[in-house]
């Protein structure tokens, strides 16, 4: 009989075992998920500010660089009608920028993705620039909502010295575009030349992701300088900033990325610069070069419609006399430039006219006692230009002269 009934126990034992190790950790369980979801509470997300557009274009800007806290990402809704988003810009403490540039037509009631989502990160401001449906009715509003997590609520940022308005009005950097790639074997470079000394370098992806691994720096006396990087650049998002010599011209700036087999869509990187302090001075050293023109700023022209766009002038005292427009890579019909100063009001320039890859317009006289804040631009690329060079879209140039 003992033998039958052994087994018997041996099951009753193990069952009872479980069940106890069962309720222990069911008890273990109430105890721990409780604090594990006091300490990592899910970001929430909530209003930041309204803007109401009151042209039937412009831009929206809105001003984080007092508000409270870190954000994890950012996105609009809109409330009182449509509204079509043509560009957003998120500019975060530090310099670094995210932009998106593509049409997304909201509805009353509707928002955007998240922008830009990733870490904790403090923000200065947000540029929306939008159109409105002439035909639209009601009072659009903009909102502005941002995802924060507990410890980026909390973050304070660093003492920050108040600006004169003189000084708030001016760019924050001398930032221009110098050239735009694909990432196809044999043309990953960016040829430079003498139109500028930069301090510092940065790229932007267009189109998809791309992994930067390393940047070589070519200079014009033959020395060479390898950054290694190892960042992943999501599409419309710009890589650090890269420390070069500013004593010196670059000849040629190398990047290296890292290969994705399978990636069928091809990405465009963007190189911009920012000029050496002294560069645009008017006793700067940029006056001993290019028979005395620098260049201010540049801008890629699209190939559909008529492009308004801004060009960001990089940081300087006024003094230009002359203004001058060039164009790389294809034509453009430019129809108008609005030159916008420091102080008083804008310089109109009409236009209308073609300007072949390679050539220039002007000069045309400008105000040399006020500094220059930026210009508008309104142009387009020439689609049909049997001597463009290939795929690429025309570069726009402004050109001073003291």
């Amino acid at each position: 009989m003992n033998g039958a009934t052994a087994p018997a126990e041996g099951v009753a034992t193990d069952m009872r075992m479980g069940s106890f190790l069962a309720s222990l950790w069911f008890a273990v369980a109430l105890a721990v998920l409780p604090a594990v979801a006091q300490q990592s509470p899910r970001p929430q997300w909530s209003r930041i500010a309204s803007e109401s557009p009151t042209a039937a274009e412009g831009v929206l800007a809105f001003d984080l660089s007092a508000a409270r806290g870190q954000w994890k990402a950012l996105r609009l809704e809109i409330k009182g009608g449509d509204l079509t988003v043509t560009k957003i810009e998120i500019h975060y403490v530090g310099g670094a920028r995210y932009t998106e540039t593509r049409l997304i037509a909201l509805l009353e009631g509707e928002r955007t993705r998240p922008l830009d989502p990733g870490p904790d990160r403090f923000i200065d401001r947000v540029l929306v620039r939008y159109r409105k449906d002439a035909a639209a009715k009601g009072n659009v509003a903009v909102e502005l909502w941002g995802q924060q997590s507990s410890v980026g609520a909390g973050a304070e940022r660093g003492s920050l010295a108040p600006s004169s308005p003189a000084v708030a009005a001016q760019p924050a950097s001398r930032e221009v575009l110098i050239g735009m790639q694909r990432i196809i074997p044999g043309a990953d470079g960016f040829d430079v030349g003498e139109v500028g000394r930069f301090a510092r370098l940065r790229l932007k992806a267009h189109d998809t992701d791309v992994h930067v691994e390393r940047v070589g720096v070519i200079y014009a006396d033959g020395t060479t300088e390898n950054f290694a990087l190892d960042v992943r650049l999501a599409a419309g998002a710009v890589g650090p900033w890269i420390d070069v010599r500013s004593d010196r011209f670059i000849r040629r700036v190398e990047p290296v990325y890292k290969s994705r087999p399978g990636l069928r869509a091809v990405a465009r990187v963007e190189l911009t610069g920012e000029l050496a302090p002294d560069w645009l001075g008017p006793r700067g050293p940029g006056r001993d070069f290019n028979g005395g023109w620098v260049l201010l700023g540049a801008q890629t022209a699209g190939f559909v419609g008529f492009d308004r766009d801004l060009i960001p002038v990089g940081t300087n005292e006024g003094g230009f006399r002359n203004l001058r427009v060039s164009v790389r890579d294809r034509a453009v019909t430019l129809e108008q430039l609005v030159v916008v100063y420091a102080s008083g009001g804008p310089q109109i320039i009409r236009l209308g006219q073609r300007i072949d890859a390679g050539g220039s317009l002007g000069p045309v006289a400008l105000d040399p006692e006020r500094p220059i804040l930026e210009i508008r631009a309104r142009y387009r690329s020439r689609y049909l230009d049997r001597r463009a060079s290939g795929w690429r879209p025309a570069i726009v140039e402004v050109w001073g002269q003291h």
